[in-house]
């Protein structure tokens, strides 16, 4: 507290000067002045040019500040028995309130007092010494009372986000708070729990204290009520859309004041407490990678937007899930993600990847070897997805996403261009490009789509009416050539009149029966002779190939 007898010692009122002599040590000029009287046994060093001022009780420091052309600048900062206790602005001495820093034993804060009885009313973080503005966490009290009034973060001085509110001294209100999102306008507000309270000094903390009602953060509804002791929940009970009973469904028009709501996932615990309302989610590297976590599903969560998994994340999942979601518009994974065999690949039938009847999804985007042991890759029913890549076409970069899986892209009429990096769905019997309207790029990397040479792997490519590229990628050595589409026995190739750009070394070479009309540039892979590889009309079986002439295998990069 900035009392009476602070503010005049630190103003130095009632000093009277013994002396002065100057002293130029290490070239510094030092001006010593000495007190008669009561403060005979303090002096002050002032350093001439810096004008850095230090005061000493027989040696010991007691306040240090700056002055410039002889005005005090600035703050002054206090001690005791050498320690320094606080600083204060000079300019708030005179003024109805005070600012000062308290340095505590584990971090210095913000104190202001206002009122001729100097009642504190802040307590928290700040910007600088020289400025003792509001900022980061801090806490409000009562002018009159003392009693806590909220919690929460300062911007500039402003108080910008609330995040517990002392309705009085037994019941409080937690509120959510997203980054750099304000909630001071009461609209923002989203409570996720209304009850008791106790305000733990040592901490300098607002805690959970007997009963209290936690509740859904989109609805308003409560979902939990229990008894808390210094914080920790001890009882609990669970509710239903505010109901003990399922089976009553009330709906709540709340929802539509919640923009967004942005979570990041470092644990399996978070994971597990993941709220349904979730907008934005992000997932932190090498993360949820616990043998528990088996199931990837958030289906569930109408509100959710994006989806951005860090590397090496989710290895034990054998289901992922993204189905329903009309809201979401991008889904980007990173490297060696849900699969258990990082840097290669494998064959798990269990797993499976799901991206089904999301009305806005625009973006698909996976890293190199993630998924590379599922077996099921499943996206249909996307009508806004634009862009799928996964993994790139740098030749020393391996996707085997999907690596046993088949392909299959249906009815997708917004999709633009399609991206599959090196040894993607490798081992595939089924690929199937059908009725997309925009499709305008098909990139195959090294090798991808290379087909498992079984008996009824079938290729399928029809109504594409702007595809104009359709390629793979080589080392550039012969013995490396990339064999993607190498085995298909079956193809059906149908209108795809704007092909122009097509290149695959071993494309088609152990084909059984080809139905091919209208494929623009794909046609040079199917020459009129022999009869076997004529042109046929759509339903017809053709005759029985002659024996082709086979080229070297061309083997699986490492």
């Amino acid at each position: 507290m900035l009392t009476e007898e602070v503010i005049t010692a630190v103003l130095l009122d009632g000093y009277i000067t013994d002396g002065h002599e100057r002293k130029t040590v290490n070239g510094k000029e030092v001006e010593i002045t000495t007190y008669q009287g009561e403060h005979s046994d303090e002096y002050l060093l002032r350093e001439v040019k810096e004008g850095q001022c230090q005061l000493f009780y027989k040696g010991i420091i007691r306040l240090s500040w700056r002055e410039k052309d002889g005005v005090r600048i600035g703050g002054c900062t206090m001690y005791q028995n050498g320690i320094a206790t606080q600083i204060v602005l000079f300019e708030g001495l005179s003024g109805k309130e005070h600012r000062y820093i308290v340095n505590g034993e584990s971090s210095m804060e913000l104190v202001i007092e206002v009122g001729e009885s100097n009642k504190v009313v802040y307590r928290g973080g700040f910007d600088s010494v020289d400025f003792m503005k509001r900022e980061g966490r801090g806490m409000e009290f009562d002018e009159t009372s003392g009693r806590v009034l909220r919690c929460g973060v300062w911007k500039k001085d402003e108080l910008f986000q609330i995040t517990q509110e002392c309705e009085s001294e037994d019941v409080m209100i937690e509120y959510e708070i997203e980054d750099g999102k304000s909630n001071v306008s009461l609209l923002n507000r989203h409570p996720v729990y209304r009850g008791g309270y106790v305000f733990d000094e040592e901490k300098r903390a607002v805690l959970r204290n007997g009963e209290g009602y936690e509740m859904e953060l989109e609805s308003g509804f409560c979902e939990r009520r229990g008894e808390w002791r210094n914080g920790t929940l001890e009882k609990v009970k669970i509710l239903h859309q505010g109901w003990y009973t399922r089976g009553v469904n009330d709906h709540s028009l709340r929802s539509v004041l919640i923009d967004s709501y942005v979570v990041v996932v470092h644990n399996a615990q978070e994971w597990e407490g993941l709220k349904t309302y979730v907008t934005e989610l992000t997932i932190a590297p090498y993360s949820c990678n616990d043998e528990t976590i088996t199931l990837f599903d958030v289906s569930g969560m109408s509100g959710m937007r994006s989806v951005d998994i860090g590397h090496e994340c989710f290895m034990h999942v054998e289901k992922t899930k993204f189905i329903g979601l009309n809201k979401l518009e991008r889904v980007t994974i990173g490297k060696n993600c849900f699969t258990e065999k990082k840097n290669t690949y494998s064959e798990n039938p269990r797993r499976a990847f799901f991206l089904k009847d999301c009305a806005r999804v625009r973006e698909l985007r996976i890293g190199e070897y993630s998924f590379s042991d599922y077996s099921v890759c499943e996206i249909e029913n996307d009508p806004a997805l634009e862009r799928i890549e996964m993994g790139d076409l740098n030749v020393l970069h391996c996707s085997c996403s999907f690596f046993n899986s088949s392909l299959e892209l249906r009815n997708l009429p917004q999709l633009t261009s399609v991206l599959l990096g090196r040894c993607a769905f490798w081992k595939c019997s089924r690929v199937v490009f059908e009725n997309l309207p925009k499709l305008l790029t098909i990139q195959l990397g090294h090798t991808a789509c290379h087909f498992a040479d079984r008996e009824d792997d079938t290729l399928i490519m029809k109504n594409l009416p702007i595809l104009n590229t359709l390629t793979t990628v080589d080392t550039g050595i012969n013995n490396y050539m990339s064999s993607t589409f190498k085995y298909p026995h079956h193809i059906i190739l149908e209108d795809m009149p704007d092909l122009v750009t097509v290149y695959f070394p071993f494309a088609f070479k152990y084909k059984e029966n080809a139905t091919v009309r209208n494929v623009g540039s794909l046609q040079t892979f199917f020459p009129p002779q022999p009869p076997s590889i004529q042109e046929q009309p759509s339903g017809d079986i053709p005759p029985p190939p002659p024996p082709n002439l086979e080229l070297p295998e061309i083997p699986l990069p490492p």
